[in-house]
């Protein structure tokens, strides 16, 4: 079984959804009709800039819906669940 037919194992296009992070490979395309809140961690320019580096078809980078603006240290985000820094 494919990765997409893994995904899509159960659910339709009309189905509501959420996409966290598609970058360059969405499983649930809204231009090919799925109703989805896609949401990432950056802007479509700065994943083209990103993945345009990796030489991937940055033509099916989509325009999200929400971007997330998370910028922690890993200090930060090992006391946030509980590690302290020795």
């Amino acid at each position: 079984m494919s990765r997409t037919a893994f995904f899509h194992n159960g659910l339709t296009r009309s189905m509501r959804g959420i996409e966290i992070g598609p970058s360059y490979r969405p499983l649930c395309p809204k231009n090919q009709g799925w109703n989805t809140l896609v949401v990432d961690h950056a802007t479509r320019a700065e994943l083209v800039a990103k993945y345009t580096a990796w030489k991937v078809d940055t033509s099916l980078i989509r325009l999200g819906d929400v971007i997330v603006m998370v910028k922690t240290t890993f200090e930060e985000q090992t006391r946030a669940v509980g590690y302290a820094s020795p």
